[in-house]
């Protein structure tokens, strides 16, 4: 009965063993279950971190662009072109940080946690400076538009006084007209005469020594007073001037001479004139033409028959 009991309690030990190792190896393959199921949660963990920090690093990439373009569209307007250019490089340098910091991102294991960290905190600051670039380049934008705006202003100043000034240019051009054609010399009362050896008139072309030709320049207080030299050119009925000791004169860019000529003293008054001129070549008969030039201007002329 002893021996019995020996071999039961003998069976006893056994199954109490099994069981114990039943349950060692139980826990064993429930305890390594849970580690890998927490490692795969844990996996995913990291793989939605590092989806989210590429979305970052995405959202930060297309800010940095938008704040490049903004800021390099006012360089070079302004004398604020070399601020511009400054932060531009810094821009820059921050793009291609965040390159670098997506291209470390992907390539990181997951189980790297302390670089996924230190990545993370990377990202904040490159956030963070972006926020600090976002407020000089609004701050320099908005100077850029108020000096554009009193560029534009100055711009329209200018325009308009430079129309004034052309237009008073213009009036006292015209004025100026006006003043120079109201100091231009005229006369009245122009005739020419006919004249024997004896200074008396006569009809009889072969008695013919002398020109009188009288007129009177009127009175004009625009006119400058002084010496005129008054010119007198004669025509025949061919056209042709009659020569004589009148000398040469400027009129409409054009050098003429004169058939005969006279130095008067022109007070501003009304001023009578009579030039003579000595007949030195034969006369024709016909209609002849006396022109009166006197300052560069003709200021008066007549026909008259021989």
């Amino acid at each position: 009965m002893a021996r019995l009991d020996n071999k039961h309690i003998k069976y006893i030990i056994a199954g109490a063993a099994l069981v114990v190792l039943l349950v060692i190896v139980g826990a064993w393959i429930y305890i390594r279950s849970e580690r890998q199921q927490m490692q795969s949660v844990q996996s995913e963990l990291v793989d939605m971190e590092k989806q989210r920090m590429q979305q970052e690093l995405d959202e930060l990439a297309a800010q940095y662009q938008l704040q490049y373009e903004k800021l390099a569209a006012t360089s070079g307007e302004t004398s604020l072109s070399f601020d511009n250019d400054e932060l531009l490089a810094q821009l820059e340098s921050e793009q291609e940080r965040v390159k670098q910091l997506s291209q470390e991102l992907a390539s990181v294991k997951a189980s790297n946690a302390k670089r996924i960290s230190e990545l993370t905190g990377e990202i904040n600051t490159l956030r963070a400076l972006l926020r600090s670039y976002i407020v000089q380049i609004d701050s320099l934008h908005a100077t850029n538009e108020r000096l554009v705006a009193e560029n534009q202003q100055v711009k329209e100043d200018y325009s308009r006084i430079s129309s004034e000034a052309s237009r008073l240019s213009q009036e006292k051009a015209a004025l100026s007209d006006q003043v120079a054609i109201a100091a231009r010399l005229d006369l009245s009362g122009l005739s020419v005469t006919p004249l024997d050896h004896r200074g008396k008139s006569t009809k009889r072309i072969d008695k013919m020594e002398t020109l009188a030709v009288s007129f009177t320049i009127k009175k004009n207080v625009t006119a400058p007073v002084g010496t005129k030299a008054i010119y007198v050119r004669i025509l025949n009925p061919n056209d042709m001037p009659m020569s004589g000791e009148g000398g040469a004169f400027s009129f409409e860019g054009q050098t003429l001479q004169a058939t005969a000529a006279k130095s008067i003293e022109y007070t501003g008054e009304d001023t009578p004139v009579t030039i003579y001129y000595q007949i030195t070549q034969a006369l024709l008969s016909g209609s002849y033409r006396a022109d009166i030039f006197a300052d560069g201007h003709r200021i008066g002329h007549t026909t008259f028959t021989l």
